[in-house]
């Protein structure tokens, strides 16, 4: 049962909208690589080659299948299907509430899954999910 929320999902992975149902707040961390470098006078000068970034996003209670989440956004089989078993770099995309972007080449450092609970009257599956990415 798909219903239409004010804000649009906040994450897409390669164009695919993720569900916001059961999903805590996302953590971004700053990896600088950077070399130090010692000049002939005794200083020390910091190059930074680049900047990137760690994502990490998980889910509770997140149901098999789009059709069973509140927003019609892509749930645990999907997710598995596009991040979970691929080495690909994807797309990362993040939403903001004026519909600006800001979009990130990633790839998957670690993703879990935990069933948690298998609902015999309804048949669906609910699960525990947990993806790291890395910017590429």
């Amino acid at each position: 049962m798909s219903t239409t929320l004010f804000f649009p999902a906040a994450i897409e992975i390669d164009s695919h909208p993720v569900t916001d149902q059961g999903r805590s707040p996302i953590t971004v961390t700053r990896d600088e690589r950077s070399v130090i470098v010692e000049l002939a006078n005794g200083d020390r000068k910091r190059y930074i080659k680049a900047v990137k970034h760690q994502f990490a996003m998980s889910w509770t209670w997140l149901p098999d299948k789009s059709i069973e989440t509140i927003d019609g956004g892509i749930a645990r089989q999907e997710i598995q299907n596009l991040v979970g078993t691929s080495g690909e770099v994807h797309t990362l995309r993040f939403y903001d509430r004026n519909a600006g972007w800001m979009e990130y080449l990633v790839f998957v450092n670690t993703y879990s899954e935990i069933l948690l609970r298998r609902d015999a009257a309804s048949g669906t599956h609910f699960w525990e999910v947990t993806i790291e990415l890395e910017e590429s």
